[in-house]
């Protein structure tokens, strides 16, 4: 899937129209790196997959066949419920900000007892991606209304 993906968002980035006098970097730079990360993905998946077997393990997509599909139901509803919420926030609370809170809850939720790691993980991620998109890319993130209204103080 992740391959599949990667293929399509990688046959799609060809089909962006960059203008003779446009920026260096180009409209293409920032969506081929995700479709190499996808790429990446899929080749990282295939390697698991492979050691799982040889090790003896059971096959990880096995594992959803025994799951509960209304307790997963719930758990896609409610990860949606909160995509949404993050993307009604986000402009107000801006990049940084939602995208932490956003992130914690999450890892929270689906990779339990580890606290501290999961805060510090959401924290560099959000981070990383700013400093990724914003700076280096020149990207245009939301600062966040709540943090221009502290600017005015």
């Amino acid at each position: 899937v992740a391959f599949g993906l990667g293929g399509l968002y990688l046959f799609g980035i060809t089909r962006i129209v960059v203008p003779l006098f446009a920026d260096p970097i180009g409209a293409r730079a920032f969506p081929t790196v995700i479709a190499f990360g996808m790429l990446i993905s899929g080749v990282l998946l295939v390697i698991e997959h492979v050691q799982a077997r040889k090790a003896g393990a059971q096959d990880p997509a096995g594992e959803a066949k025994g799951e509960d599909w209304p307790a997963l139901s719930w758990t896609v509803v409610g990860v949606a419920a909160w995509t949404a919420i993050y993307l009604a926030v986000f402009e107000f609370l801006g990049f940084l900000i939602a995208t932490t809170l956003y992130l914690i809850p999450l890892m929270l939720y689906f990779y339990r007892g580890r606290v501290v790691l999961n805060i510090v993980i959401s924290v560099a991620f959000a981070v990383v991606s700013y400093l990724s998109l914003a700076v280096a890319l020149d990207a245009q993130l939301p600062v966040g209304a709540l943090i221009e209204s502290l600017r005015g103080y």
